[in-house]
């Protein structure tokens, strides 16, 4: 019932009823006459099984036609809408890299969810050709590497920034060691310059100003030792961090250029189809 709601709701009731509905008439009248006039029919008559059958035959022609053509533009349409998804997962890689934020990874997350969804499943399935299902396949993986490398960043960067803060409000032992505490006070002063670069996503050296002591001084307190070994363990963090946001850069470009040849490889199937 729900799919003859639905054929009719196309515009096609009356056409049906005047084409379908009249070689129907036609044809039960033919019956009609010819069971109460079985001789002495005139010659004309025998025209009336042709007209009624010609009258059949462009329903189901125009039907047929009609039936193909919303099939291509439902194909179509299905495609140029994950052609549209897969731009605007391209743009998200803009923010995300190589400064990622929680908003724009939350939209990440859910347009991945997005190709995961059973009618979105299926319909990549029904519309994309195997070759096009395997570059969107490629672009997910993609997506879900970005994804992760976005979170250890986020995590990291938060952590850090934790500990830096921390830092600087315990760091008095450190400060008042005057020469045993001076390459630690200095690394993290300039440790916290080099993490604000990082932050805004200014172009930052290779490592910081300074490498940190590789061992604590032992004339320091066991107090500003402490904090000495966890400058260190921030200046650690800081290069890890540079390098993931550097990996996180290498993500980001390995899914453009998938979404890149999925694109291509849509277009073309649809230019394709058009001539």
């Amino acid at each position: 019932m729900r799919f003859l709601v639905k054929w009719y709701r196309s515009g096609w009731l009356w056409i049906d009823l005047a084409a379908l509905g009249g070689a129907t008439v036609s044809a039960v009248l033919y019956a009609t006459y010819c069971s109460s006039h079985s001789t002495g029919r005139p010659a004309a008559i025998e025209f009336w099984p042709g007209i009624t059958t010609d009258l059949y035959g462009a329903w189901l022609s125009v039907r047929v036609i009609d039936f193909l053509i919303k099939r291509r533009d439902r194909k179509s349409e299905e495609r140029w809408r994950v052609m549209q998804v897969l731009l605007y997962v391209r743009d998200l890689t803009r923010y995300l890299s190589p400064t990622p934020n929680l908003a724009d990874l939350a939209k990440l997350r859910d347009e991945v969810d997005f190709f995961h969804e059973g009618h979105n499943v299926a319909a990549r399935k029904k519309y994309l050709s195997a070759d096009e299902q395997g570059d969107v396949d490629a672009v997910i993986a993609a997506a879900k590497t970005l994804v992760r490398g976005c979170e250890a960043v986020i995590q990291l960067g938060v952590a850090l920034s934790r500990e830096q803060q921390w830092l600087d409000e315990h760091s008095k032992e450190l400060y008042n060691a005057e020469e045993p505490g001076r390459p630690y006070r200095e690394l993290l002063q300039s440790l916290g310059s080099w993490h604000s670069d990082i932050v805004r996503s200014i172009e930052v050296p290779e490592r910081p100003d300074r490498d940190a002591p590789e061992d604590p001084d032992p004339r320091l307190s066991s107090e500003a030792l402490t904090l000495a070994r966890r400058v260190q363990g921030l200046h650690r963090g800081l290069v890890d961090l540079l390098g993931r946001r550097r990996t996180l850069e290498a993500a980001a470009k390995d899914l453009d250029q998938a979404i890149v040849c999925a694109r291509r490889n849509i277009l073309d199937e649809e230019e394709a189809l058009l001539k």
